[in-house]
């Protein structure tokens, strides 16, 4: 069923499966009986079509997300590495051989630490509003 309001002193009134006619309560009324008491059929504005800023600033919203997203994954990928790092660490201190070839790992973390840099300097794009040619339009 559609959905019914009547405003009342400023206010708006829902229909909620009765509605007050003649002094009576009447649970789910007709559609003749709603209209008898004030209530109209609600009627679900259409939205707008966005503007092409709207549509610039949407995408533009959306790409900086997308570097963030990135730049997460890679942080979470450093952290999920760095057992690796401690356990390098203690075979050296106690003399015993690497587990990793260390050089590749530190230059692995040093490459995702440079792209999380490079993410998170991200600038968005900033909306220009479009130049008009100069002319003025003449009425005829």
């Amino acid at each position: 069923m559609s959905k019914y309001y009547k405003t009342i002193a400023g206010g708006t009134v829902w229909y909620d499966g009765r509605i007050t006619l003649d002094g009576m309560q009447i649970f789910n009324p007709s559609v003749a009986q709603l209209e008898a008491a004030g209530y109209v059929e609600y009627i679900e504005p259409v939205p707008a079509e966005p503007t092409e800023r709207e549509l610039f600033e949407r995408q533009a919203l959306a790409e900086r997300e997308a570097h963030f997203a990135q730049a997460r994954v890679l942080r979470e990928e450093l952290a999920q590495e760095d057992y690796k790092v401690i356990k390098c660490m203690e075979a050296y201190l106690t003399g015993v051989e690497l587990p990793y070839d260390i050089g590749t790992l530190s230059a692995e973390r040093n490459a995702k630490r440079v792209r999380i840099n490079e993410l998170e300097a991200y600038e968005m794009p900033v909306w220009v509003e479009p130049e008009s040619d100069g002319e003025v339009a003449k009425d005829e």
